[in-house]
C-alpha cells in the first residue's frame, strides 16, 4: 500500500467537492439513478480538481453527468 501511496497523490474531499456531491446527488434523485455513495464522492473529487477518473466499473460511473471518464475493460 505504501508503494501505491507514494506513487499517487492522495486529495481530499474538501468543500468544493461535497458541493459537487451534492449537485450530483440531487441530479441523480431527480431522475431515479443511485449511484454508491463511495463512486459519487470520487466522482466529485475529480469534478472538483478537473481530473478523469480511470474505471472499470462501467455499471455506475458512466450514469454521473459531465464526469470525464476512462474505461478500462479488464480481460
Amino acid at each position: 500500500m505504501e508503494t501505491i501511496l507514494r506513487r499517487f497523490p492522495v486529495v481530499e474531499f474538501d468543500l468544493e467537492a461535497a458541493r459537487i456531491h451534492a449537485g450530483l446527488w440531487a441530479q441523480l434523485a431527480a431522475v431515479g439513478k443511485r449511484v454508491g455513495a463511495h463512486d459519487l464522492m470520487i466522482a466529485a473529487t475529480a469534478m472538483a480538481l478537473d481530473f478523469q477518473v480511470a474505471t472499470a466499473d462501467a455499471r455506475d460511473f458512466p450514469q454521473i453527468p459531465n464526469l470525464r471518464l476512462q474505461l478500462w475493460r479488464m480481460s
